[in-house]
């Protein structure tokens, strides 16, 4: 689906093969840039992978983030059954991870090594104010197409 939204738009797509951590496809138009495909099927939350996944995420790549139209639906991929965010790598970055360090924080002593097992998730139900305000920012960037770098 990501895929073939950026074809239609001009860039070319590579698909990233094997288990990359956190990149998906490499897109070429005046300049490269990658991008992290995420799916909800039925809940408004990005789950973005493992912190040492995540800390990879450039300023440059994109996180494409497909979610249900409507919270607590399920997800079809065909318009308008689906809302797809393009946010920015850095800000997914530091936005994820400012969450899961308070989360961490909350969860586990000091020094506990379970706290890399734990994945990084940004959630539009959650009532916590972190969440609640990073939620409310992402969702400006729901079809930010012009945020990319610009086709051939």
């Amino acid at each position: 689906m990501a895929r073939d939204l950026l074809v239609s738009r001009g860039y070319r797509v590579a698909l990233i093969g094997g288990n990359y951590p956190v990149i998906d496809l490499i897109a070429t138009g005046r300049e490269e840039f990658r991008v992290s495909v995420k799916t909800s099927r039925t809940k408004h939350h990005v789950r973005l992978g493992r912190d040492t996944s995540v800390e990879q995420l450039q300023d440059n790549d994109f996180v494409f983030a497909f979610l249900p139209a409507e919270p607590n639906t399920e997800i079809g991929f065909e318009v308008p059954h689906y809302r797809l965010l393009t946010i920015p790598g850095g800000i997914a970055r530091n936005d994820a991870l400012a969450i899961h360090r308070e989360y961490l924080n909350g969860k586990t002593p000091s020094g506990d090594k379970r706290k890399n097992t734990a994945g990084v998730m940004v959630k539009g139900y959650s009532r916590k104010p972190i969440h609640v305000t990073t939620w409310a920012r992402w969702l400006n960037y729901e079809d930010c197409w012009d945020l990319l770098p610009a086709a051939v």
